[in-house]
Formats: C-alpha cells, sequence, structure tokens
C-alpha cells in the first residue's frame, strides 16, 4: 500500500512542496498552493529497511524541504529549519521498480525542491536550480500524466454573480480543481456549487464527484471580506475512471442545499445503462458527498 507523494507549489512564496499526508495536503491547500503532479509513491507506515522522509519548515525563508537523508536533516538544523512532521517512508538504496528522489537547490528562491520525475528535473534545471543529491528511492508515477484538462467560461450563477473552474482529470484517477467565485450584487453573498461530471469516449456520464459549496461573502456585508475568491481542492477517484474518461463537464449553480440535484445526476448515471461493466459496482456506491470550502 502506498501513499501519493504530492508536489504543490506557491508563486507568492516562490516554493515548491512535496507531501504524502492528509495534513500535508490541508496545509498546502490552505496556503493557496497548488497541485502541480504526483511525483511518486511512498509508504505510509514504517517497516525494515526503509527510512522516513522528513517535513522541515523554514519561516524566514518560507520554504518547506523534504529529507531522508542524515545530510539533509543536518543542513536544515544548520540553517535553522526546524521538523514538521514524517511524510513518509522510503527506500535509502536503489530496489528493483523505485527511482530516485532527487534534492534541488535554488539559492535566489531559497527553495529546496524534491522530485522524482523527468518533468520535475525539467522544471528544477528550467528554473536554475542545482542538484543537490538523491534523498531516497520511491516508487515511480507511471500513470500520472494528464488525461484532460478544462476551462469553464464565466458562469452566471445568480444576479451580479460568476463562477470560473478549471478541473484536471489525470490517469490515476486524481482530480484537481480551482474554482474562481466572484459576487458584486448588493448586500448579497454567493454560496457557488461545482460538481465536475466525468464522461467516456461515447459522450456518457459514469461519474460525478463531491459536490463542493464555495462561499463569497459580499464586501458590503462584512467590510473585511473581499467579494471574490480561489478555491483549490482534490479528490481521488478510482483509477478505472481516470483511464475511461475522455471528457470534463463542469456544472456550476448557487444553493443552499444541492443534495437533491446531486442526486438527480447520480441516478441518471446509474440509469443510462451504458456503464462500463468496471465502473458499475462503483457508481452502485456513489451518494451526494458535499464539502464546504
Amino acid at each position: 500500500m502506498y501513499s501519493s507523494l504530492k508536489q504543490y507549489w506557491s508563486p507568492d512564496r516562490a516554493d515548491n512542496f512535496v507531501t504524502a499526508t492528509a495534513q500535508g495536503e490541508r496545509d498546502a491547500l490552505d496556503a493557496k498552493y497548488s497541485l502541480v503532479r504526483i511525483e511518486g509513491y511512498v509508504f505510509p507506515n514504517s517497516q525494515p529497511g526503509i527510512v522516513p522522509l522528513k517535513l522541515y519548515w523554514n519561516d524566514a525563508r518560507g520554504d518547506n524541504f523534504t529529507t531522508a537523508t542524515p545530510e539533509g536533516e543536518r543542513a536544515a538544523l544548520e540553517a535553522g529549519y526546524h521538523f514538521i512532521r514524517e511524510e513518509g517512508y522510503v527506500y535509502p538504496n536503489k530496489q528493483p521498480n523505485t527511482v530516485p528522489l532527487k534534492l534541488y537547490w535554488n539559492d535566489a528562491r531559497g527553495d529546496n525542491f524534491c522530485t522524482a520525475t523527468p518533468q520535475g528535473e525539467q522544471d528544477a534545471l528550467a528554473a536554475g536550480y542545482n542538484f543537490i543529491r538523491v534523498e531516497g528511492y520511491v516508487a515511480p508515477n507511471t500513470n500520472g500524466r494528464t488525461v484532460i484538462e478544462t476551462t469553464t467560461p464565466e458562469d452566471e450563477v445568480g444576479f451580479a454573480k460568476k463562477m470560473r473552474t478549471t478541473a484536471i482529470l489525470y490517469k490515476n484517477g486524481l482530480l484537481t480543481v480551482k474554482t474562481f467565485s466572484e459576487t458584486r450584487a448588493a448586500f448579497s453573498a454567493l454560496r457557488g456549487c461545482v460538481i465536475i461530471i466525468c464522461l467516456d469516449d461515447s459522450g456518457v456520464a459514469h461519474y460525478v464527484s463531491d459536490t463542493v459549496r464555495c462561499t463569497v461573502r459580499c464586501a458590503l456585508l462584512d467590510p473585511t471580506c473581499t467579494s471574490s475568491g480561489t478555491n483549490a481542492w482534490t479528490q481521488q477517484l478510482p483509477e478505472a475512471v481516470g483511464r475511461l474518461s475522455t471528457e470534463l463537464n463542469v456544472i456550476h449553480f448557487e444553493g443552499e442545499d444541492p443534495v437533491g440535484f446531486t442526486q438527480r445526476i447520480i441516478n441518471g448515471i446509474k440509469d443510462t445503462g451504458r456503464i462500463a461493466e468496471e465502473l458499475k459496482p462503483l457508481v452502485e456506491q456513489l451518494g451526494p458527498v458535499i464539502r464546504d470550502l
């Protein structure tokens, strides 16, 4: 059993951040980091022959530093970083079907950047990072390529209220979504909802994401709030959904209780009779999960 080692990026901090824990992902999203890709897969628990992948943080630099070597720990402590948590466990030496987790450093940005993918290495070198060392070995991300990416135009969801979403679905079923919401209506907040529907190559819907509520309070109601905001979230869909999907439909709407609307979508999927056989058991388990952001 593996955990995904996810790469996040913050342009405000110029910081790359890899994490394999739910807490790390929450911290990244709370700090407005964006998901870039899955770098590989690590063990969630300790066992013989593997070592902890430790996260350190330096407040002055605004830098997350993930390391699994004694050299990395010494460098972190000497530079004033403090330990946050263990993100997972990796092999200290090369094993069959593993790839190196490489550490790069950019002095101008004050950023440590760990990557285990060819794309990550290209990004690091193109941005002027220097290779430091191999921090450990992880299972490779062989299914992480992007399958579909879609960006909606601005949808009017009410008077002077708009939503716009970018959604990306990866081959392994990872769905990443970013929604911009705005209200210009005086004394009227926006409680917008977004749903992502996955379709196959015949145009038949076969899976629906969680319903996510994105709330924006009007500035006239609360002077400390802005009238717009961006919400980023991820959901791990079944791998079969990633393999079989060829199109994403994004639905925006405003409402206090979207359960009935979501349930109608789910019932429609169940009633099509054209769902791929391997997805039928998954569709039967679908229910309207609602998340507030």
